[in-house]
């Protein structure tokens, strides 16, 4: 049972002397709670709480004074549990909601990394319950009874992808702490199309709602609960996972019958990740079941085509390594069913994600002259020359590759960038200089972009404005060649980054290169967390 709703906040109705008073409510817990305890000694009744000494300091009459610090504080909890142990009241379990992001500031990318903070919650509660409980703190439950990604006015984000990667992610990290209960908020709720359906948040339906159903519409929030019944229940034991790359988070539990099972999430929007797995005291596996929720099925529901439910693979005879690979935006668990006897508690799990590889999201060529006003971007190839006889017989050219990082939050161990070299002929006797530049520039379009409107040149020249990044002689006519972009993707990380080709002019060199529409050695960014 609990004891009011949110009320420390204004937006709750109050008709007390002084509303949304801790000090008020502490009094009428005791009378509420003697009562009810009277009528049936067996419930457990919790109280409202929240993180933060000071937070909602709504009344500075009843003071609380911290017996272990000795430090005085008028916020919510500490008056609250103050009081509370003045009364000789002890709660059963304290309440907490949680919403994580304020309406209009919803953030795709700051939700799927927002669950992570779980652990602090946990620890300032329990904090307080000791210091202003003592002993009596010990077997008061933290529970939360409301959990959902923006407080009020829900918009498209809360009927999207991410809110339901979101629900996987936060019920993660809350099996990491001693939090012993979250509910959703809520089963259902109601459509809103009026709040925000900004097109920069992902998802396709252009309303908001705080239910994981409406009518005969099923959310990626109900899938996803589908999903994690799969993963957990009560009765298992939690057990350590790690992952070593932010947009791909791992956890796990053992299972009351003795499987193991596996909850990764992909929070990258654009790019499959894939990943190898470690798994020490536990194996070999005789079946392998993976289930899995993401794009494909959310589109499904979009198109009315294909499977919006839950794909389900089945393996056997699997080891304690493998690999995998994760497709972008998605949520899967995998469950490992051990031979008889059951293993023992397995030790934690290390998940190694293996060298992430990124292709060019735009790369062209452009060149002066004759050719200043045409566009090149669709082409197989990339071409670099800088003419060393006149700058008007339209010879000059330079090619742009643009890599989006921003999905890159950790600066990798090392990164590479691969280019493919179809030809490379030289006037002179000298070996040709490829140079590679960074452009700060990154707004134009692999279909726009033309020699007239191309960043990064000082025409006059036909030199780069850019900054040197590398250098690398060719030798021969053709073959392979990399950069070395280890500093440069750790100094750029989370950006759109633009770079450019130049040749060399004292070399007189032409250089012909696979771009990224070339069947074969297109170009690529190889990143080793």
């Amino acid at each position: 049972w609990e004891i009011g709703n949110e009320v420390f906040g204004s937006w709750e109705y109050d008709t007390h002397a002084q509303a949304h008073d801790p000090y008020t409510y502490a009094i009428l817990v005791k009378q509420y709670a003697t009562l009810m305890k009277a009528a049936d000694p067996t419930i457990k009744i919790g109280v409202v709480v929240t993180p933060g000494e000071d937070s909602y300091a709504n009344n500075s009459s009843h003071p609380a004074t911290n017996p272990r610090t000795g430090a005085v504080h008028i916020g919510w909890t500490a008056v609250l549990l103050s009081t509370l142990h003045a009364l000789g009241v002890t709660p059963d379990f304290v309440i907490h909601h949680r919403y994580e992001q304020g309406p209009g500031n919803e953030s795709d990318a700051y939700l799927l990394q927002s669950a992570k903070t779980w652990k602090d919650d946990a620890a300032d509660l329990r904090l307080q319950l000791n210091d202003y409980l003592g002993s009596q703190a010990a077997g008061i439950e933290l529970v939360c009874t409301e959990n959902n990604s923006v407080s009020y006015n829900p918009g498209k984000q809360t009927t999207s992808l991410v809110n339901g990667l979101y629900v996987a992610d936060s019920v993660g990290n809350l099996l990491q702490t001693e939090f012993n209960g979250l509910t959703w908020w809520n089963l259902r709720n109601g459509q809103d199309g009026s709040h925000n359906n900004d097109a920069s948040l992902y998802g396709w339906r252009q309303y908001g709602d705080y239910g994981i159903t409406s009518g005969n519409d099923l959310y990626p929030t109900y899938y996803i609960d589908k999903l994690l019944s799969r993963f957990t229940r009560g009765g298992d034991t939690v057990i350590s996972a790690s992952s070593d790359y932010d947009l791909l988070s791992a956890y796990a539990v053992k299972r009351a019958d003795g499987s193991l099972a596996l909850l990764v999430i992909n929070k990258n929007p654009n790019f499959a990740i894939p990943a190898s797995f470690t798994i020490a005291g536990f194996g070999p596996a005789s079946t392998m079941t993976i289930s899995m929720y993401g794009k494909a099925q959310d589109e499904a529901a979009r198109t009315g085509t294909g499977s919006v439910d839950l794909s389900t693979q089945s393996f056997g005879n699997v080891g304690s390594t493998f690999s995998g690979t994760f497709p972008s935006y998605s949520a899967t668990v995998i469950s490992l069913v051990p031979p008889k006897p059951a293993a023992i508690l397995p030790k934690p799990i290390v998940v190694v994600p293996k060298p992430v590889v990124l292709i060019p999201v735009a790369d062209a060529f452009v060149q002066d002259g004759r050719g200043s006003m045409l566009n090149f971007g669709s082409l197989p190839y990339l071409l670099v020359r800088t003419n060393t006889v006149s700058r008007s017989q339209g010879l000059d050219r330079t090619s742009y590759l643009k890599f989006d990082l921003t999905g890159v939050t950790s600066a990798p161990s090392s990164a590479a960038l691969t280019l493919t070299i179809q030809q490379a002929l030289t006037l002179g006797i000298r070996t040709p200089s490829l140079k590679l530049y960074q452009i700060s520039d990154s707004s134009w379009t692999e279909t726009g972009i033309k020699y007239n409107n191309a960043p990064g040149i000082q025409h006059g020249a036909f030199a780069s404005s850019g900054v040197l990044v590398g250098s690398i002689g060719v030798n021969g006519k053709s073959g392979v060649v990399s950069f070395d972009l280890t500093a440069f993707v750790a100094a750029h990380r989370g950006q759109v980054v633009t770079l450019q080709l130049m040749a060399d002019a004292s070399d007189g060199a032409f250089f012909t290169l696979c771009s990224k529409e070339s069947p074969t050695g297109q170009p690529y960014l190889k990143m080793i967390p």
